[in-house]
């Protein structure tokens, strides 16, 4: 094995950590379902990528984005596209880039 015995009790800490968030996300989407008139569209597992990775490193940009989702850059602007029209993100230009 190549990892020592050492970076073993980090993983399930690591991995809990990550369920957490995903769980605080879920319960944020469902709270939002309940206080409005209607209830959200489902949310599909591609935008609950996109918004745990925005909830991790806040003001990324959609190459970098792109990166960690394993998609090309335009891929993640159309999903940041609909989680915008959804109301969940709000997406900004970067300073010192044209808008």
């Amino acid at each position: 094995m190549s990892s020592s015995s050492a970076d073993r009790p980090e993983r399930p800490l690591v991995a809990a950590r990550a369920a957490a968030t995903v769980m605080e996300l879920l319960d944020v989407l469902r709270g939002r379902g309940r206080d409005g008139p209607e209830p959200l569209p489902a949310v599909p597992s591609s935008q609950l990528r996109v918004m745990y990775s925005l909830e991790r490193d806040e003001g990324i940009n959609l190459r970098r984005l792109g990166q960690l989702l394993g998609a090309a850059p335009s891929s993640a602007s159309r999903l940041c596209d609909r989680l915008e029209t959804l109301g969940f993100v709000k997406r900004t230009p970067q300073p010192g880039e044209p808008a």
